[in-house]
């Protein structure tokens, strides 16, 4: 799942697509401006350049200030102001202002990019929402799924038909046990946007925590079926299929099928290499097959992942 179609998509595309809309400072990036003021900065300090650099966003749009956003959408919205879901639909497309909140997520700047959204929020014309959503996503990325998710229940109840939301809920109440909740959330986001992989993906995972492995062999095949579709567009979905075939490889695990468990593991490493955890799995199940010197390679390329990226994620 993808905010404003591209959710998952690189940091050089945040950043070039603020540099198109929104110069600033001499042509540089609201991204690359914020992004290069917050690691230089006290925390106080860094608070006002944030409102700064959001208060430039907001105006540099349009001449209403909406910086681009969907006609109707961005009325003047104190943040923690009730919406009327109604009147006015929720936009996708994740406003300007918020952009270099996503590109500090992306370097793994959780913090920071959670102090943006707290700026961006604090603006009398703010998408209350959509702070919301960016101050959960900080802290979802930053694997703090209790606090996500209360951020997430809030955007939901400002706006609960914006998608991005629901997704994300899904994932941090299966992080938290929650899985009737994970449940409804991955539903109620499928039923938004109808024929997303993750969403269905996201229903095998609470299936597979509820030993139905049945279900979520079916649901995972059919993960893997909409992946597949959306990848004959062009789009690169092989992080989607290695997470998928490792899960598949958890079922038949589950069933004392290692064979068929090692196979799905080889085909999850074919199609993404830097996951420690999916070659741990293949390590075990080399292991469990008497498989010695394939059990230590995996073990090796285990490693050094790890000390490349400092763990899977």
């Amino acid at each position: 799942m993808h905010l404003d179609h591209a959710t998952s998509s690189s940091p050089a595309k945040h950043r070039q697509a603020l540099s198109a809309s929104t110069p600033w400072a001499g042509g540089r990036s609201l991204a690359s401006c914020a992004t290069a003021c917050h690691r230089s900065m006290a925390p106080a300090l860094w608070r006002v350049v944030a409102c700064l650099v959001l208060v430039t966003a907001c105006g540099a749009g349009d001449e209403d200030g909406t910086a681009g956003a969907t006609p109707g959408a961005a009325g003047s919205r104190a943040a923690g102001a009730t919406r009327d879901a109604d009147r006015t639909p929720a936009q996708s497309r994740l406003v300007d202002a918020l952009r270099p909140a996503m590109d500090l997520v992306a370097d793994n700047q959780f913090d920071e990019a959670y102090q943006l959204a707290e700026a961006y929020g604090s603006l009398p014309d703010a998408l209350a929402y959509q702070a919301e959503f960016m101050l959960g996503f900080a802290r979802h990325k930053a694997m703090r799924y209790a606090a996500a998710r209360a951020h997430f229940e809030r955007a939901i109840e400002l706006a609960p038909d914006y998608h991005p939301t629901w997704h994300f809920l899904g994932f941090a109440c299966h992080a938290l046990g929650d899985l009737d909740r994970a449940e409804e959330a991955f539903r109620e986001h499928a039923r938004l946007r109808p024929g997303e992989g993750d969403d269905t993906f996201g229903l095998a995972i609470v299936a597979l925590d509820r030993a139905q492995l049945d279900k979520a062999e079916q649901l995972l095949r059919q993960a893997l079926a909409q992946h597949r579709g959306v990848a004959e567009t062009g789009v690169d979905r092989r992080r989607e299929f290695a997470k998928i075939h490792a899960r598949l490889s958890e079922i038949y695990s589950q069933r004392d099928d290692w064979e068929e468990a090692r196979t799905q593991l080889q085909q999850a490493v074919e199609y993404f290499t830097g996951h420690d955890e999916i070659w741990h799995m293949l390590y075990q199940a080399h292991l469990r097959l008497g498989e010695d010197d394939y059990a230590e390679q995996a073990k090796a390329m285990r490693d050094q992942v790890r000390a490349q990226s400092g763990g899977g994620r």
